[in-house]
Parts: structure tokens; C-alpha cells; sequence
């Protein structure tokens, strides 16, 4: 995959034409879809940007909170169902997450599950969310949950929840590689426009923390940006730009 990959929020079929521009360009690789409203016709919403950019490669994301059914067992069905539809689109990697609040089933559930049936090299390769940024008993809760979706043995890339303190990116790579060598690592990054950092001031995400240096100011988020993607090149991982 590409070491870049562009998240975009795209809830139907009706694409702008500045959104047709942005797929069309040549110089994007790598995109992500987020799951983030229910009944999001996301078959279509690839097949669409597929038409635009045959070459672009797309990481959908699965949030299990919108995919709910009547027990674990259909849940799981519904789950490897999309996953063949996916690797019929040529789609190498998705990203499963819980979602906010927490659903019935919840990701650890659904990948010791999904271990049993998962088709190596037949199905999309499957990505993890994880949270160092987290303090105390969240962050303990954090890291045995990530234990736990790791040995499924089915894990083969963890996306790093947005934060901006190096420290914790660096000791966070570390241990995820001492987990799992041969995991791909991706840091999440804002995209730090005068708009984004006001509707972050106004109403933060849950589960970021972007200290009042960061959200003041466009040019200081930029430079942080510019470390933490320096810092990402020198270890090896790769970055998820938000839009």
C-alpha cells in the first residue's frame, strides 16, 4: 500500500465536482472511506470512484456499530459477505472498528469469529484502530483490547488514532512491533485548515486530544503535522491524512 493514504467522508453517490476533481488526480494513490452514517451505499460509492480512478486504491471502513444483526454468528456472515464483495472489487484492506458507543458485538468479538472462517489471500486484508493517546485505566483497556485483536492472528495493520505528542508515537511504534514485527503501522494526522481546527475547538472529536497549541493556530498544527510525518518517514510507517 501506499505510505500516504488520504481519508475522505463520503456519504452518497452523488459526488461534487470537486470531489471528482480530488479522485481524479494522478498523484493520489492511496484513499479511505469512513463508516461514520448508517445505510451509506459504500458498494456503489467505490464502484463510482472506481469508474473516475480504475488505479486508485481504496481501504474501506467497516464500523461494526452500523453492521449489527441478531446474533455474533450473523453479524460475522454479514461481515465475510462484504469482505467477498470487496475482494471482487479489488479491495486489499479494510479497517474494522467498533464504533461509538460501543455495539453489542465488538470488534474482538467479531475477529476471534471471523479467525475461524477468515480465507487467507481470498479475502481483503484487515486493519485495526488503536488509541495510544489514552491516560491511566483508558489506556490499559486500550492495550489489552489491541492484545487481544492481535492474536486473532488475522490482524495485519493497525491505523494510530490522531494525537501529536512524539513521545508516545514513538514508544507506541515500538511496542506494537514488539506485539506483532511484522504489523503495518499508520499515525493519523488532522488536516489542519483554519476550519477544521474551529469545528475541533467547538465541538472536539472523542477519543482526541490536541493540546490549545495545536487547534489556535493552522500554521503551528501544520508544523507539528510536518514533524510527526518526518518522524513517520524515519520509522517506517505510514500516515493517514484526515480531510
Amino acid at each position: 500500500m501506499s505510505n500516504i493514504i488520504y481519508e475522505l467522508s463520503i456519504y452518497s453517490t452523488d459526488f461534487s465536482d470537486k470531489l471528482i476533481t480530488q479522485l481524479s488526480s494522478p498523484k493520489l494513490n492511496t484513499i479511505s472511506i469512513t463508516n461514520k452514517k448508517f445505510n451509506t451505499p459504500i458498494i456503489e460509492i467505490i464502484k463510482n470512484i472506481k469508474d473516475i480512478n480504475p488505479n486508485l486504491e481504496i481501504i474501506p471502513y467497516y464500523s461494526l456499530k452500523y453492521h449489527q444483526k441478531k446474533s455474533l454468528q450473523d453479524t460475522t456472515k454479514a461481515l465475510i459477505k462484504q469482505l467477498e464483495t470487496y475482494q471482487n472489487l479489488n479491495i486489499k484492506e479494510i479497517l474494522i472498528i467498533s464504533g461509538i458507543p460501543k455495539p453489542k458485538f465488538n470488534t474482538i468479538d467479531i475477529l476471534n469469529t471471523l479467525a475461524k472462517l477468515y480465507k487467507t489471500n481470498q479475502y481483503p486484508q484487515i486493519a485495526i484502530a488503536y488509541n495510544p493517546f489514552l491516560t491511566g485505566l483508558e489506556l490499559e483497556i486500550e492495550n489489552q483490547a489491541l492484545q487481544k485483536k492481535i492474536q486473532s492472528g488475522i490482524v495485519s495493520s493497525v491505523y494510530m488514532q490522531i494525537g501529536i505528542d512524539i513521545e508516545t508515537i514513538k514508544q507506541s511504534i515500538q511496542y506494537l512491533k514488539q506485539i506483532q514485527p511484522q504489523l503495518n503501522i499508520y499515525i493519523s494526522l488532522m488536516n489542519p485548515s483554519s476550519t477544521r481546527l474551529a469545528q475541533f475547538r467547538y465541538r472536539p472529536w472523542k477519543g482526541v486530544y490536541l493540546p490549545e497549541e495545536y487547534v489556535k493556530s493552522s500554521n503551528n498544527a501544520y508544523n507539528i503535522n510536518q514533524s510527526i510525518t518526518k518522524l513517520a518517514k524515519n520509522m517506517k510507517i505510514g500516515i493517514i491524512q484526515g480531510d
